[in-house]
């Protein structure tokens, strides 16, 4: 909860800055007088809507999260629980915290301790751990006493809690951190590459960023380093290609260490679909893998391609271009998303639905905030007006 507190400013201008403000911080509470509003606040309920805008799951929670496994995370009255597609609830609210379902399994925090449940509420893993991450390839990170480990499904340390660090596996392998430096472990628990790196990243693409004498270069899974560290930063494989820093500039290398694409560009992101975004003198545009110019800079800012379309943005407004540059959808929104299975989510003013790739409106603009479908079913926020006006 915010307090605000304004002059008298006039009604219309009251609404817009209310109605702004509460479109970042959900509950509001307005102290004292703005125009004609005296003591008002907003509550927000979440429900569920299908591909056809269609409520499923009546507005009536006070947060949720996204569908996984056939469940969907749901808070009322300050706890956490779990329902199905059809409403019912599955694990009764009683979590402070819960993580999204992953390979059968979620993390759930009651007090200060997280341990897991199974898609039928029982307690699989005790409630002993001081943070928990989801499972991935059949492990899960937890940490206990400052240190974080490995655990299986059931519940067996695979990996004593030891290090100071931990990142997700990726690949079969995951980054570990003791003593300063970091190297990676394969599922068993065994140092496959000895911890001797500044910094590092997930392996993508068969190879792994990693830091040494403030420099970035490439290994291999044995740890063979296969590009020596020399880039002032970069970022992973995507598409054959990385994006690599050198003089404050980016360009891109392939998989031997050969610049493709010279490093000209003052931001970038990855590739997608074969084309990457870049920008120049303030304004962006997209290249392809051998670094021609397939669309101009002039946008103020994008994302990715997604589905054969780019989300653009150009004095203010929000809009979606394919890859030869045709304006598939105007540049007529406020804000919006990039498409997953067919839809996008975009805002008109202080509204948000759903377009499809045509750009007809599926779902009005209607809700205070939306996530993205997941299992076919989208996370709505309706909001509810109360006190003296």
């Amino acid at each position: 909860m915010k307090n605000i507190s304004w002059k008298r400013i006039g009604i219309t201008l009251s609404v817009v800055i209310v109605m702004a403000a509460v479109s970042v911080f959900g509950f509001l509470l307005i102290r004292g007088e703005i125009g004609l509003i005296k003591d008002a606040f907003i509550v927000r309920k979440w429900g569920f809507i299908d591909r056809t805008g269609k409520v499923v799951i009546e507005p009536k929670y006070d947060d949720v999260e996204s569908f996984s496994e056939g469940l969907a995370g749901v808070m009322t009255g300050g706890k956490w629980g779990f329902i199905d597609k059809t409403g019912k609830e599955i694990v009764l609210p009683k979590y402070d915290l819960i993580e999204e379902f992953s390979e059968g399994l979620a993390g759930v925090r009651t007090g200060k301790e997280w341990g897991f449940i199974d898609r039928t509420g029982k307690e699989v893993i005790a409630p002993k751990y001081d943070d928990v991450e989801s499972f991935s390839e059949g492990l899960a990170v937890v940490m206990t006493g400052g240190k974080w480990g490995f655990i299986d499904k059931t519940g067996k340390e695979i990996d004593l809690p030891k290090y100071d660090l931990i990142e997700e596996f990726s690949e079969g392998l995951a980054g570990v951190r003791t003593g300063g430096k970091w190297g990676f472990i394969d599922r068993t628990g065994k140092e496959v590459i000895a911890p001797k790196y500044d910094s590092l990243w997930r392996f993508s693409e068969g190879l792994a960023g990693v830091k040494s004498g403030g420099k970035w270069g490439f290994i291999d899974r044995t740890g063979k380093e296969v590009i020596a560290p020399k880039y002032d930063n970069f970022w992973r494989f995507s598409e054959g290609l990385a994006g690599v820093m050198t003089g404050g500039k980016w360009g891109f290398i392939d998989r031997t260490g050969k610049e493709v694409i010279a490093a000209k560009y003052d931001s970038f992101w990855r590739f997608s679909e074969g084309l990457a975004a870049v920008t120049t003198g303030g304004k962006w545009g997209f290249i392809d893998r051998t670094g021609k110019e397939v669309i101009a800079p002039k946008y103020d800012n994008f994302w990715r391609f997604s589905e054969g379309l780019a989300l653009v943005r150009k004095d203010g407004k929000w809009g979606f271009i394919d890859n030869t540059e045709k304006m598939v959808i105007a540049l007529k929104y406020d804000d919006a998303c990039d498409f997953s299975d067919g839809l996008a989510r975009v805002r008109k003013g202080h509204y948000w639905g759903f377009i499809d790739k045509t750009g007809k409106e599926i779902v009005l603009p209607k809700y205070d905030l939306i996530e993205e479908f997941s299992e076919d079913l989208a996370g709505v926020a309706v909001g509810k007006w109360f006190g003296i006006f």
